[in-house]
């Protein structure tokens, strides 16, 4: 009679949300009927513990604790969130591992069931801490080690169980993996459908190795095809007809105990703080995290607004009290369990974020300052994001500007503006509110937190520096977030923040991981960022400090004088624009620019009548709008010649991608004010167009202006126009003097 050999058979928690193809069943339904119901063996099952609260639609929790309460199941975690690569410095192996136990014994297992085995993901590298941390939670682990070169060793393959000492390896058991495991990482079993042969070939590989133990490892997704079930089903046939003593996992890890070198395993540590598994609790997803100091009359909102999302994505609310002496505490005193309140003497904003970082318990973290607050759905709609794309580290939704009383001002939305939120937008603009950003806590964990010794710009800091670090960050075009405004704390620090902002920009551009694309471009960021800090104290009302910042970005300015003055005037309208405002204060803001620029009386008049018009009615033509109809006033003065003269300065300073349908627009808005443009007039338009597209190296644009041109032709003189474009623009072009874009000057 042969030997009687260990059968263990363990399923890897890939795959359970998953469903059939042909039935559209859930394919832990199947796995239960037609193979754990039927066949008389031991199974060991795990779960992707943070799947429960990921895909609360797809992840059937009656029908793994169903499976979970069989007598010949035992349950084992396959972590929280499945990591690739254990030596990641995103993973947190302690939170992949208790999480995930506590959260599968307190929503899935019953009648004193406990999980006894930890099964490693992605490529089964654990890391010295993650070993450490199944030891410390009494758990035994499989899937440990490089399959790799398991399979290149003599003798065949290897299955390792690691410990915490990491200076062994146990010998190990075969595995038969079934399923649609594919790739040379198992370089003898060939990936399922198609030919039985590799599933045969492991059996026969048992077959002449009577004195090993098998095992049949599989996943929850092999269920997904008939034929790759029924090849699993074939192999349990196969096994049924052996000498086999079935075990669990945890049992076979126990029988090797005396062989180890390490000491026993240590008993099981429950969490210090139990990390609650209810659906409605912020630990299974989201940690929001609410610093504040003397906001006792706005703190109410914030929380509410956080505790009233729908749906409730699974929350958390930590309010950290820096150091408040206003009533703080009384104020959240009706919100008892609801709320992790916790004090601390005053350190100031960024102690108190990163304070709440270390407390947080959530995958997500979200900053919410104490004065601003949710709006309805917006944790639910980041959420989605995140969890369609894994590759995100952090998303951003847009804001409502609001009034220090709470009343709606504008909405800002700069997904437009910037599309792309990468590492050269956020040194060049950086258009961020901290309060509307939900982040993976690895990756703000991973960044170290936020700079304590920062008072101002900390937020602008710690977004860089995420970014430094390959952080992927994207928009969700919505608003969600209110931000509320004090003009007197405004005024008071705005000068503070834009010497922490310049320091913070002169830091990242010293560090040696800032991309050689991004340093080259130091002048230009320094230009625009100038320029910008000049227009935020100017709104502010510190005008005194608003020479210094314009002649600084005059020094890096890549064009000449009279062009960066109109392209100041430009960002100068679109910026003000962004946060709702119409600006009229330009020609205020022009008393300290022509302080700055060297120009004569004659340019600047001209300048200066032409800037009006571009505030009131040509910036609507940027954002794809007609501009209204009462605007039409700031050009009651120009007779025609001098319109389409204006006309042609805005095309300047125009993107070049707008500048076609800008020019549209402005002649639909003319027929419609009485004043329409002649057929030879708007041809010049679209050649100063044309020239502009060509300059810039856009062929597209400018293909689209020359047929525009073409198609307004018709007209007696506009052959004129074409012959006087070609003059001026071959002579401005042999002059060097800019070519075909200064032709209509």
């Amino acid at each position: 009679m042969s030997r009687q050999r260990d059968l263990l058979i363990t399923i890897d928690g890939d795959g359970f949300i998953f469903r059939d193809r042909a039935g559209d069943r859930p394919v832990g339904e199947l796995i239960l009927e037609e193979v754990l119901g039927r066949y008389p063996f031991k199974f060991t099952a795990s779960f992707i513990a943070g799947e429960m609260s990921t895909y609360q639609d797809s992840f059937d929790l009656d029908l793994a604790a169903r499976i979970l309460a069989l007598e010949n199941v035992e349950a084992a975690s396959h972590s929280w969130s499945h990591p690739h690569d254990w030596t990641s410095p995103a993973v947190d192996p302690e939170a992949e591992v208790a999480r995930s136990v506590h959260a599968i014994e307190e929503r899935l297992l019953r009648g004193g069931k406990r999980v006894k085995t930890f099964l490693w993901t992605g490529r089964c590298n654990p890391t010295a801490d993650a070993l450490a941390a199944v030891d410390r939670h009494g758990l035994g682990n499989l899937n440990g080690g490089d399959p790799r070169r398991a399979y290149e060793e003599k003798g065949g393959l290897r299955h390792y169980m690691s410990r915490a000492d990491n200076d062994w390896t146990c010998m190990d058991l075969e595995r038969l993996i079934v399923g649609a495991k594919a790739g040379p990482v198992y370089q003898f079993l060939k990936s399922y459908p198609g030919s039985l042969d590799g599933f045969r070939r492991v059996i026969r590989f048992f077959e002449a190795h009577p004195e090993l133990p098998i095992h049949v490892y599989f996943h929850w997704y092999s269920a997904v095809r008939r034929d790759s079930l029924d090849a699993l089903k074939e192999v349990l046939e196969w096994c049924g007809r052996q000498n086999c003593r079935p075990v669990f996992a945890s049992e076979y890890i126990e029988s090797l105990q005396p062989a180890q070198k390490g000491p026993p395993r240590a008993p099981r540590v429950e969490p210090a703080s139990p990390v609650s598994t209810d659906p409605s609790d912020s630990s299974l997803l989201v940690s929001v995290i609410i610093p504040t100091y003397n906001r006792a009359g706005h703190i109410g909102q914030a929380v509410e607004s956080v505790l009233q999302q729908h749906p409730d994505p699974g929350l958390e609310v930590i309010v950290i009290d820096d150091g408040s002496t206003d009533g703080t505490r009384q104020a959240l005193a009706a919100y008892d369990a609801r709320v992790r309140y916790v004090y601390q003497e005053n350190a100031g904003l960024s102690s108190a974020r990163n304070h709440g970082l270390r407390l947080a318990r959530g995958e997500f973290v979200s900053f919410l300052d104490s004065d601003d607050w949710l709006l309805p759905g917006a944790l639910a709609a980041q959420l989605a994001c995140l969890t369609e794309h894994a590759d995100l580290g952090a998303v951003q939704s847009g804001w409502r500007l609001a009034s220090e009383a709470g009343e709606a001002m504008c909405d800002v939305e700069l997904w437009d503006r910037y599309p792309q939120l990468d590492l050269e937008t956020w040194v060049m603009a950086t258009p961020l509110l901290i309060t509307g950003i939900l982040f993976r806590r690895s990756w703000a964990e991973r960044a170290g937190g936020f700079d304590p010794q920062l008072r101002q710009v900390e937020d602008v800091d710690f977004v860089l520096r995420l970014a430094l670090l390959g952080c992927r960050f994207a928009w969700v075009r919505r608003v969600g977030v209110a931000y509320r405004q004090h003009p007197t704390s405004m005024t008071r620090n705005a000068l503070e923040q834009v010497h922490a902002a310049e320091r913070v920009l002169g830091t990242i551009f010293e560090r040696a991981e800032l991309p050689e694309r991004i340093r080259a471009q130091k002048d230009l960021v320094f230009y625009y960022r100038y320029a910008w800090f000049a227009w935020r104290l100017h709104g502010v009302g510190q005008t005194e400090h608003v020479e210094p910042y314009l002649r600084k970005s005059l020094a890096c300015a890549p064009e000449s004088p009279r062009k960066t003055v109109l392209q100041w005037a430009r960002n100068f309208v679109g910026w003000s624009r962004l946060v709702g405002a119409r600006g009229d204060d330009l020609p205020d803001l022009l008393t300290s620019v022509r302080a700055v620029i060297p120009l004569d009386e004659r340019e600047w008049r001209h300048i200066e009548g032409m800037l009006p018009w571009w505030a009131a009615v040509w910036s609507h033509y940027l954002i794809g709008e007609s501009a209204p109809p009462d605007a039409w006033t700031a050009a009651a003065h120009l007779h025609p010649a001098a319109l389409i003269a204006t006309v042609q300065q805005c095309l300047m300073i125009t993107p070049v991608a707008n500048m076609v349908d800008a020019i549209g627009l402005f002649l639909d808005d003319a027929r419609g004010q009485q004043r329409p443009v002649p057929r030879d007039q708007a041809t010049r338009l679209y050649l100063t167009a044309f020239g502009q597209a060509l300059l810039a190296r856009r062929p597209i644009v400018a293909v689209h202006a020359v047929g525009r041109a073409l198609r307004h032709s018709g007209h007696p003189r506009a052959l004129g126009s074409w012959v006087r474009f070609a003059v001026n623009a071959a002579r401005y072009a042999s002059s060097g003097e800019g070519g075909i874009a200064k032709a209509w000057r």
